[in-house]
């Protein structure tokens, strides 16, 4: 059923007969027959609700002429994007840097969590690209949903301002690894690249 646009009519009576001489559209609603009123709720955003959520707000959507007939609000909950912490599902994700020496001889170093910092244990001989695991520590659980992990995937940097003392040991250690017939790590590549 389509509504009537809302108009105000100018009328003049001429004996027993009323005639309209101009009809504009209502200056409240401009014709449409809908009043928009904005209003601020406070909403409270459940625990572990991820990007996409929906949440109905009910009775709080269009007005009715009872109380009790007034549409519902739905809300779509967005996540913003965060400078160290990126939601993948349920987990987040940190790329978490590490320095060449931690990763080779393994360190136990501070990582960020989403409330605070934690102890991390890097195991030795790690790699770029190795995820290590906080179970439980991403968005929390809701509803059927299971509570997401914390992931952090290593980085290892190389320092690039070495002084000469510190060059001459990395020079020697890179000497001693051929010596000891450390394999190419690039070998597996140019084999598959024929």
């Amino acid at each position: 059923m389509n509504a009537l646009p809302a108009a105000v009519a100018r009328e003049e009576k001429q004996g027993k007969t009323r005639v309209i001489r101009s009809a504009e559209p209502c200056p409240t609603c401009g014709g449409t027959g809908v009043v928009r009123n904005r209003r601020t709720l406070e909403v409270t955003i459940p625990a572990g609700s991820a990007d996409g959520t929906v949440l109905r707000l009910k009775g709080q959507g269009g007005k009715a002429p009872r109380p009790e007939e007034n549409g519902d609000l739905y809300l779509t909950i967005r996540i913003e994007p965060h400078p160290v912490f990126q939601l993948s599902g349920r987990d987040i994700r940190v790329q978490l840097p590490v320095w060449d020496f931690e990763a080779a001889l393994g360190a136990e170093i501070t990582a960020p969590t989403v409330d605070g910092r934690v102890s991390l244990k890097i195991p030795p001989g790690s790699q770029t690209g190795r995820v290590m695991r906080l179970r439980g520590r991403g968005l929390p659980a809701r509803g059927k949903e299971p509570a997401g992990d914390l992931l952090y995937e290593l980085k290892i940097l190389v320092p690039t301002d070495l002084k000469p003392d510190e060059r001459t040991l990395m020079q020697d250690l890179a000497e001693r690894l051929k010596a000891r017939g450390i394999p190419d790590p690039r070998a597996e590549m140019m084999s598959a690249s024929r």
